[in-house]
């Protein structure tokens, strides 16, 4: 077993939900024996759920301050369900779906599952397919309690096992007279069974149950009835045919009772091969922990600027770039110094000389001030002597000569990233009229972001603090514009904007989402001149008879006026669930104030008399104003709603799910007050679950994969990120929960497409086929409903066929609208499309990328952590030689984030992991790039091979570590191609190797595959060594050791030299996996002499003791070192030499790892 290290870093926790144990439940016994094996294993794990443990079982249970204490370290907890429990509950980052039986069986609805679970099986039969799975089988059977009398015994009675199977449906005269039945009704004591199963004849059963395993265990076959679950012998691949036989297999049961003692001696191997089992789980999971820490960890403000600090290779591709984009387009900018602070005046100042010193756009500078002139001012600063304000800005707007004019305060900062992508995008944007970037706000608690969306008039006009200020305004449309109004004094810069937009339009504004200006927050007291500028765009707009609510301060609630009162007519699809249904219908009837509206109900299928009966009742009672319609297809609810729609009579249709609850009478009249405008198309409510917290605010594309609603589960009372929960805004798409459109719009688009998207996204679909026309999908924040989430088609939507078509609906959202999806213009790039939504992102390399104009190959590299060099050495070598851009990530990205990004290149560092390949089959396959599998061993076992064949089925080339390993694959892909590994330039000129110590040491790192060859050596040599240890070292050969480290000493080049050794070890798998192919090279790089079995080509030329993989030449092999210590220094000196003159990363072999990675 692995020790642990004291100071080494903790594993991400464990929570398995378990209910109260009891003996009688093998599920839930096997539940608590995985959480008993996880912390006998070194691992931290808690079952919850229960309050009833077994004593002897190491299970704590979980509790809140656990939960909390977890939270503040950061950690990343892992749910572990049995397949009866759906979703994710405990709302952990990490979900493992441990099949106890098959998907289905006990509840009859399919789980709720996400693609990033994990699933592990109890047993071969209880996955669907053939693909090889990842196996647990728990060995939670007392083999010593069920197991054969030691003394012959005459077998009599048979016993039938009945839990699940309808005891109606049994016929007894296919079974024994004498049959007797076993069920849960009437449980027996575990040693009540055992001693029963000893003397029992034959065990049948309908059903596989771990009760079968004891029967078989202590002798007794079992004979599987067919009419339940069980199609074939169960277990097979574990015991194949012993110990039991289908009813109808001729001869079957006589074939069972002798073949049963054989079955119970392969049940007793399956408890061997638990713990590789137990390792591997623990393994998988934890990777899994921590790609999703990478992916899913928000770093602060201040991490989040200094990685936008350029490389020198960046800031040199910048400069170049810079300078052939010079006078290209000029920018003037007014600094207006308010309150005579000089300081602040100074700070500005010094950043936009900065800015000026590098930038290609001909900055010219204007100081509005009423103080006198600094000294020694730049030429391109002109200091006027005024008060700030409209006359001054028009006069320097008339007389100036630039083409765009940005407004600053003193006290303003400019940043240099979103100077530099200003520099790289404003001399080519002839189609803008105006641009404005992010920014920063100072604060007292520290600076904090400002992300704006893109052009959002609806944010614009309720918020337009954060989103009108530090604009680019083209100088010619200002001036034909009239100038700036000194009639509003304070809000220049909104009116500005707002005419402009009231002259042509939305087109032509443009965003720029990167941080240009740091400023402070800004004064959050009623402004009347914002008012007034407001007022007056509505008015031009026609709006005359608009009311501007503020409330809070400088939040506006726009009331447009409408004196129309059109006719609605209100959609409801229904299946059975009365209660559900009628507190949704009568919901809407008792709290519409809203008089002009029909109801329609499409009823699918519904079987429920009670629902029928009421159905036919509310026709009557509506007198017209309620129709029912009728739906007998196979479930779409795309097509429920369009059936209706094709029906309505409603200027406007209203699209409600049957969970839906009213409780604010004018909801309609708030929805209408958006739909009515002419360039709006969609309008959504605020959704609130039934505590009260949000529920929806608008889809982010992207977010989550597809789409998510940021702030879900926050309470109503929050403001949200940038007050978005507050104020009414545009938004991509919105919920089908509760949509309104005008209905002449909805059947000219043809309706929700009931092909694409029949269960899942037709919203969405919807709402994009809308902003495509070039109309608005706007969130109303103030048009209230209540939503009792997944209630109404949530156990539906379980139904194995649903969950397949929901799949489908996914996979056909990525395919029609991925381009889409990837830029959300009413998100932000800089945001995550991770966790909950307006959070910093983790993968910040998705987000900067200041090489916009593509100058190199993009390269997108997924390592593996454990043998990551192999790949991240050469590609950061490329970077840092400007011969490619890119990222690394060992997180795989959503299809969203791959988009992003648009590499040229795609490298898979291959590892075993059926959700990664999954993904590259899936996701990645949506890319365009060029895919690499890079391979540095051959896999182990079928399953592995099956994995790999996989993986190479996803790429376009094979680059292998070795000609080995190229011979192995061959004739698996057409392209496959030998990459030798080197080592890192960090690796180049180490300390010589210097012991003082007479006795010589001894390294080597250990692992479960190389410990049979390592073991015998070192207990044979343990006194003429300093031996010293590393990795995972047992206990028994820690205590021959002189040090011991339980954590890997050999990717760190100090700390490998620092051991001072004379003789490294390198066992090679004895399993054909060369492993780690870089290790031997270390140890030269080191100056170590190297012992080793890897016989690779490219070793056989390198001064290393080669040797087989017997003990008799290890302990030959080293004992000639032991003789001669002239001789392993000579060794150690020759290797050293070897490696600097073809061990390390130079320019030639930059280009073999192009040669490998990129087309030909």
């Amino acid at each position: 077993m692995k020790m642990s290290s004291l100071h080494g870093k903790t594993s991400n926790p464990y929570y398995l939900y378990a209910p109260d144990y009891r003996d009688t439940s093998s599920g839930v016994c096997v539940m608590h024996y995985l959480c008993h094996a996880l912390n006998i294993s070194g691992q931290e794990a808690y079952v919850i759920g229960c309050k009833v443990t077994n004593p002897n079982l190491r299970t704590p249970v979980l509790t809140d301050a656990v939960i909390q204490l977890h939270k503040t370290t950061g950690a990343a907890p892992i749910a572990v369900y049995p397949e009866v429990l759906s979703g994710n509950p405990l709302n952990c980052p990490v979900v493992v779906r441990y099949m106890l039986n098959r998907d289905g069986f006990i509840s009859g609805l399919q789980l709720a599952a996400q693609a990033s679970d994990l699933f592990f099986y109890y047993a071969h039969d209880f996955g669907e397919g053939k693909r090889q799975k990842d196996m647990l089988t728990l060995p939670m059977i007392d083999s010593r309690l069920f197991a054969p009398r030691p003394e012959p015994v005459v077998r009599r009675g048979n016993y039938l096992y009945l839990h699940r199977f309808d005891a109606n449906q049994v016929d007894y005269s296919l079974l024994p007279p004498d049959i007797q039945v076993l069920s849960l009704s009437n449980p027996r004591t575990l040693p009540q069974l055992a001693e029963l199963f000893q003397t029992a004849e034959a065990l049948y059963s309908y059903e596989i149950s771990a009760t079968c395993t004891m029967a078989m265990l202590c002798g007794c076959p079992v004979v599987y009835l067919s009419g339940g679950h069980v199609k074939t012998l169960p277990f097979t691949e574990h015991i194949g045919d012993a110990g039991s036989a289908m009813f109808e297999e001729p001869g079957g049961l006589e074939r069972a009772r002798q073949s049963v003692g054989l079955a119970r001696q392969r049940i007793l191997h399956m408890e061997d091969e638990f713990w590789p089992q137990l390792a591997h789980f623990i393994e998988r999971t934890q990777r899994s922990a921590a790609d999703h820490a990478d992916a899913n960890r928000h770093p602060g403000v201040r991490d989040w600027l200094l990685n936008r600090m350029l490389t020198p290779v960046q800031q040199a591709l910048a400069d170049e770039r810079r300078m052939a984009l010079r006078n290209q387009t000029r920018l003037s900018i007014v600094v207006n110094d308010h309150e005579g602070d000089a300081q602040a005046l100074a700070f500005t100042l010094e950043s936009l000389q900065l800015w000026a010193a590098n930038s290609p756009l001909g900055l010219r500078t204007y100081v509005v001030s009423q103080q006198p002139p600094q000294a020694n001012l730049p030429h391109n600063v002109h200091w006027l002597n005024a008060t700030p304000g409209a006359a001054i800005l028009n006069q320097i707007t008339q007389q100036d000569d630039g083409d765009w004019l940005l407004l600053l305060a003193a006290g303003d900062e400019i940043l240099p990233s979103g100077s530099l992508m200003v520099d790289l995008e404003l001399p080519g944007a002839n189609a803008c009229r105006m641009l404005y970037c992010d920014e920063y706000y100072r604060a007292t608690q520290g600076s904090s972001p400002i992300f704006r969306p893109d052009m959002n008039l609806d944010y614009l006009l309720s918020l337009p603090v954060i989103m009108a200020r530090h604009w680019l305004l083209r100088r010619e449309l200002v001036l034909a514009a009239g100038g700036f109004d000194p009639q509003c004094q304070g809000a220049l810069e909104l009116g500005m904007i707002l005419r402009l937009i009231e002259a042509d339009g939305l087109d032509g504004i443009g965003h720029l989402d990167e941080p240009l200006v740091i400023c402070n927050s800004p004064d959050m007291a009623s402004n009347p001149d914002e008012l007034a500028v407001i007022e007056r765009h509505l008015s031009v707009r026609g709006y005359t008879h608009a009311q501007v609510r503020e409330e809070p301060a400088r939040h506006y609630q726009i009331d447009y006026g409408h004196q129309q009162q059109p006719s609605v007519s209100i959609v409801i699809p229904v299946h059975d669930q009365l209660e559900l249904v009628q507190r949704c219908v009568e919901s809407v009837l008792a709290k519409t104030s809203y008089t002009f509206f029909e109801l329609l109900l499409v009823d699918h299928a519904s079987s429920d008399p009670a629902l029928l009966e009421w159905l036919e009742q509310l026709v009557v009672a509506g007198e017209g104003m309620i129709k029912v319609l009728r739906d007998e297809r196979p479930l779409n609810l795309s097509a429920l709603y369009n059936q209706a729609a094709a029906q309505a009579v409603g200027d406007f249709l209203v699209l409600l799910d049957n969970d839906t609850v009213i409780f604010q009478e004018d909801w309609l009249q708030r929805l209408l007050n958006h739909a009515q405008r002419p360039e709006v198309g969609v309008v959504g409510a605020k959704q609130l679950d039934i505590n009260g917290s949000i529920a929806h605010a608008g889809w982010v594309l992207g977010l989550g994969g597809t789409a998510a609603s940021p702030a879900a589960g926050l309470p109503n009372s929050e403001a949200g990120y940038l007050q978005c929960l507050r104020v009414d805004r545009d938004v991509s798409a919105i919920s089908g929960a509760c949509l309104m459109i005008r209905r002449e719009l909805y059947l000219g688009l043809g309706g929700l497409d009931e092909e694409a998207f029949a269960l899942r996204h037709a919203d969405i679909d919807l709402c994009l086929r809308v902003s495509a026309e070039g109309l608005l999908n706007v969130w109303a924040a103030h048009a209230l409903v209540a939503n009792e989430q997944g209630k109404g088609w949530g156990t539906v939507m379980r139904a194995a066929a649903q969950q397949q078509r929901a799949r489908q609906d996914e996979q056909n959202l990525y395919s029609k609208w991925l381009d889409a999806l990837t830029r959300d213009p009413a998100y932000n790039k800089n945001l995550s499309l991770r966790g909950r939504g307006h959070e910093l992102p983790a993968l910040h390399g998705l987000t900067w990328r200041p090489l916009n104009w593509r100058p190199l190959p993009v390269v997108l590299v997924h390592p593996d952590r454990e043998h990551a060099e192999r790949c991240t050495a050469p590609f950061q070598q490329l970077l840092e030689h400007a011969q490619v851009d890119g990222y690394t990530s060992n997180a795989m990205l959503t299809p969203v984030e791959l988009n992003r990004l648009q590499p040229d290149v795609i490298i898979f560092q291959h590892i075993a992991d059926p959700l990664r390949i999954q993904a590259m089959a899936q996701h990645y396959q949506l890319s365009q790039a060029f895919k690499v599998l890079e391979v540095v061993g051959l896999p182990v076992g079928e399953r592995a091979w099956g994995l790999l064949h996989e993986a190479i089925a996803c790429v376009d080339r094979v680059v292998v570590a070795s000609a080995e390993l190229a011979a192995a694959l061959d004739g698996l892909h057409g392209d496959i191609r030998v990459r030798e590994s080197r080592l890192g330039t960090n690796w180049q000129a180490l300390p010589p190797a210097v012991t003082a110590n007479a006795t010589p040491r001894i390294g080597c790192q250990l692992s479960v595959e190389t410990l049979p060859i390592i073991d015998p050596l070192l207990r044979a040599r343990a006194d003429q060594a300093d031996w010293v240890l590393w990795g995972e070292v047992p206990a028994h050969l820690a205590a021959l050791a002189t040090e011991v480290y339980c954590r890997d000493l050999g990717s760190t080049p100090e700390v490998l030299s620092g051991l001072g050794l004379n003789i490294a070890l390198h066992p090679a798998s004895m399993a054909g996996n060369t492993g780690d192919c870089l290790a031997p090279m270390r140890y030269a790089a080191c100056g170590y002499a190297v012992i080793s079995n890897d016989r690779q080509a490219r070793f056989a030329e390198w001064p290393m003791m080669l040797v087989d993989d017997t003990p008799a030449q290890w302990l030959q092999a080293l004992d000639s070192c032991l003789a001669s210590a002239d001789s392993v220094r000579m060794q150690g000196q020759a290797l050293r030499s070897k490696a600097e003159a073809s061990g390390f990363i130079d320019a030639d072999y930059r280009e073999t790892c192009l040669a490998a990675w990129t087309p030909a």
